[in-house]
């Protein structure tokens, strides 16, 4: 298993967890491009992100969630309490 620290901090969190057939974003709080740039940077791409898992729906972890979604058809995953935040 390989973990990515993409975005850490109050303007962003973003993380890569990735094992040999899964590749996983937990959170996407920058914008789609910079989490893109960021992770292309790592030799990495947004076209192999199978699922988005969002912790707190706050901007600083949700930012970019839906572009990416809707972009590269990645499915987003939060529990009911996430949602109603």
């Amino acid at each position: 298993m390989e973990v990515s620290v993409i975005a850490s901090g109050s303007n962003g969190n973003c993380c890569l967890v990735e094992d040999k057939k899964t590749s996983v974003l937990i959170d996407a709080g920058k914008s789609c491009k910079e989490i893109e740039r960021r992770m292309n940077c790592l030799g990495k791409s947004l076209e192999n992100i199978d699922a988005i898992i969002l912790t707190p729906s706050h901007s600083d972890h949700v930012n970019g969630a839906g572009i990416i979604s809707r972009m590269h058809g990645v499915p987003v995953y939060l529990t009911k309490e996430t949602s109603s935040d």
